[in-house]
């Protein structure tokens, strides 16, 4: 047990142990999603590789990122796209993390592992007939001049402390003060 909770030393992909998908085509597109209670993924393939991040939690990203490691905290989303070559074997991988659980305690919080998360084994002919585009999903041009209410919160300097935690939750109250607070 760690100190932000329990960590297993199985990865299940799709309710699977020891995963692997045969790939047919040149691109595939993966949706990775931290399902874990509190283990950070430093996600990477066993080569190195590099996969274009082109989508988060908050949608398709304005254009395809290259990068050759990303790391999701519990409950986050990504989708990769990654190239593969006829008849090779790849492993998504977690690393260990590059950033978060590192330092004296990595080792108790899972910082340090490395852990095969799925291996991918092209077949000797790939279909190639997509490609990432340039341009994803443009974020919409929102005009302030158009926003119904503006409020601006702000917070003691003890409360960024990692000592103090401070949660915002929705008012009940029907009057017309903002409808949030603060409350720790």
């Amino acid at each position: 047990m760690s100190m932000q909770g329990i960590l297993g030393d199985e990865i299940m992909v799709n309710g699977t142990l020891g995963p692997y998908f045969d790939v047919t085509t040149r691109l595939v597109r993966l949706r990775l999603l931290n399902g874990s209670v509190s283990r950070l993924y430093n996600f990477g393939f066993s080569d190195d590789r590099p996969f274009r991040l082109i989508a988060t939690d908050g949608g398709l990203l304005p254009e395809p990122w290259e990068t050759d490691r990303l790391q999701l905290s519990p409950g986050e989303r990504a989708e990769i796209v990654v190239a593969f070559e006829p008849g090779e074997t790849a492993v998504l991988r977690s690393h260990p993390a590059a950033e978060g659980y590192t330092g004296p305690l990595a080792r108790v919080n899972g910082g340090d592992d490395l852990l095969d998360v799925c291996q991918f084994r092209a077949a000797d002919a790939l279909a190639d007939e997509t490609s990432v585009p340039d341009a994803l999903g443009a974020a919409p041009d929102v005009d302030p001049a158009e926003a119904a209410q503006e409020r601006s919160f702000s917070s003691p300097a003890s409360a960024r402390s990692t000592a103090r935690r401070w949660t915002w939750r929705a008012s009940t109250s029907a009057s017309r003060r903002a409808p949030s607070r603060c409350g720790r």
